[in-house]
């Protein structure tokens, strides 16, 4: 009968052999599939006879095909092609803002120094003066539809981030799940390799969200932690969460306790560097904004329009302290020490007085400002605390301006910070506008030092303007500032194309170094099959021989 076991066993054997090459076959393009192999060993030997007599073949278990340092590696891959991809995709949507085409802040910009330019050859001409306006209204507009683009985007990517970290947190418990199902299984004694392939795939898509720990991977038995280790999973996970920020920016924490989660690649830090890099774009569109208008207005203050005659300006910039230093409380645009020229012209006589007032914002304060104003002669300054504005008002028979001796620009910023007959009202903040002044009446855009018809030597600071280098450390004019963003975007996206092409190469390679050893080869397995059949068949024959010949022996002894 030993050798009727011997011969059953073969065929048990072979029959657990078929049966795993045609799971094999099946799962052939199952995606996170691991080729499984029969593990054969031969059974404790008989003693017969003093002889240690074979006594046939077992299966020891079935093995699931595992390159570990490839699979490992492809995880690490995945977390870092999901990031740049997150980042890329950002990036495509930011330039696509900022590209110098017709409608863009570039042609706006570069249409309102043209219509300047054209302003300078004809002051008096009012259809130009009023393209100047227009022009200026233009730039304020594609301003506007810039930071709106761009609050929508982190807006989107708020969403976005919100449903990643969903996603994340149900891949992170289903992987908990099947944990407690690979231990339960193995402690039955059997073998988990399907759940082992299934919660291969969810750490797979775990890694293209968030970064995932390898060597957590490696050691067998271990806890995953993922998310710089916020994000642990055993049998049970921890979850993430979002906070938003009043600017609408996320920031993640995690059951595991206080802190900030700074993911180190995946998707998931992709889409968080992508709020960093739109409120960096945003930050210097505000800045270029601020500059640009900073300086218009400080050109604008201190020339005259065509036929001015001002006596009442009031100011269209708050200042919410007035007895702290001006340069400590908050102002718009910057403050520089220096003089800021008042004159005072008697409309009967033509007489014209000049008065320097010293400023230093590090030590003045706006009533400092206030009092040596109200010392000069026919002229008074108020402050308004409900507004936080100045007005300024000479006495009947009077009018006021601010044009320098030399000519130029007010060079303390003063003026332009109060807004004090300026060609922009607002800031960066609150949005910028035009002057209603000048929206009522283009004759008030300042080309002029003396008022008269056909002055136009104040344009010159306008011109100068444009070719001033007002950024990059006296590198880039206001035009070449928003081409270097443009070009900076565009050198981002080539980079992180690069990577991610390299990141694919990888993928590709490591792909099929795992595949080598988990992949299933359909020719191969086969030829597996027809072994097992022809060790079936010779199994079954040895049984069938034997039935005959124990038949005949009992025949025989019958």
């Amino acid at each position: 009968m030993m050798h009727l076991d011997i011969g059953l066993s073969a065929i048990r054997a072979a029959q657990q052999g078929l049966f795993t090459v045609s799971n094999n076959i099946a799962n052939a393009n199952t995606a996170g599939y691991h080729r499984q192999r029969v593990e054969l060993v031969d059974r404790p030997p008989s003693v017969a006879g003093g002889l240690n007599v074979g006594s046939g073949v077992q299966v020891a278990g079935i093995t699931r095909l595992t390159d570990l340092a490839a699979e490992v590696s492809l995880t690490g891959v995945a977390s870092l092609q999901g990031e740049s991809q997150a980042t890329l995709d950002v990036l495509r949507q930011i330039e696509t803002a900022l590209l110098p085409t017709d409608g863009s802040l570039m042609s706006a910009v570069t249409e309102f120094f043209n219509r300047m330019e054209q302003l300078g050859a004809q002051p008096s001409e009012r259809t130009i003066r009023d393209s100047v306006v227009a022009a200026g209204e233009e730039v304020l507009q594609q301003l506007d539809q810039l930071n709106t683009r761009f609050n929508q985007l982190r807006q989107d990517q708020g969403v976005l981030i919100e449903e990643e970290v969903v996603s994340i947190n149900e891949t992170a418990a289903n992987i908990a799940t099947l944990n407690q199902q690979i231990r339960v299984d193995r402690q039955q004694g059997g073998e988990p390799n399907t759940l082992l392939d299934q919660r291969d795939r969810l750490i797979s898509e775990l890694a293209s969200r968030v970064d995932v720990f390898s060597q957590s991977l490696v050691t067998a038995g271990s806890p995953i932690l993922a998310a710089a280790g916020w994000l642990v999973i055993g049998e049970q996970a921890t979850q993430l969460s979002t906070e938003t920020a009043e600017n609408g920016s996320i920031a993640l924490t995690s059951s595991l306790g206080q802190g900030t989660v700074v993911p180190a690649s995946g998707r998931l830090a992709g889409m968080l560097e992508s709020q960093r890099m739109i409120n960096t774009f945003q930050d210097a569109l505000h800045d270029w904004a601020s500059v640009f208008v900073n300086e218009i207005d400080r050109i604008q203050s201190s020339g005259l329009g065509q036929r001015e005659q001002t006596s009442l300006i009031s100011g269209t910039r708050s200042i919410a302290n007035s007895s702290d230093p001006l340069g400590s409380v908050g102002v718009p645009f910057p403050l520089d020490a220096g003089t800021v020229s008042v004159s005072i012209t008697n409309t009967v006589s033509g007489t014209r007085n000049t008065t320097d007032i010293p400023f230093d914002p590090a030590v003045d304060s706006l009533n400092d400002l206030l009092g040596r104003l109200n010392a000069i002669a026919e002229l008074s300054a108020t402050y308004d605390a409900g507004s936080g504005t100045v007005t300024l008002q000479t006495t009947a028979g009077h009018t006021m301006d601010f044009v320098r001796a030399d000519g130029a620009a007010d060079q303390t910023g003063l003026l332009a910070a109060l807004g004090i007959h300026s060609f922009f009202t607002g800031n960066a903040d609150t949005g910028f506008g035009i002057d209603p002044e000048i929206q009522n009446s283009s004759l008030r855009i300042a080309v002029s030092r003396t008022g008269a018809v056909g002055d136009s030597n104040h344009v010159e600071r306008y011109v100068d303007l444009r070719q001033r280098a007002l950024f990059a450390d006296g590198q880039e004019t206001l035009e070449q500032r928003l081409i270097s963003l443009t070009t900076a975007t565009a050198y981002r996206i080539e980079a992180e194309e690069s990577s991610l092409e390299y990141l694919q190469n990888q993928e590709v390679h490591l792909g099929n170094a795992r595949d080598a050893v988990s992949g299933v080869d359909p020719n191969e397995e086969l030829i597996q099959m027809l072994e097992y059949q022809r060790m079936f068949q010779a199994a079954s024959r040895f049984v069938t021989s034997v039935d005959e010949t124990l038949d005949e022996l009992f025949r025989l002894v019958g």
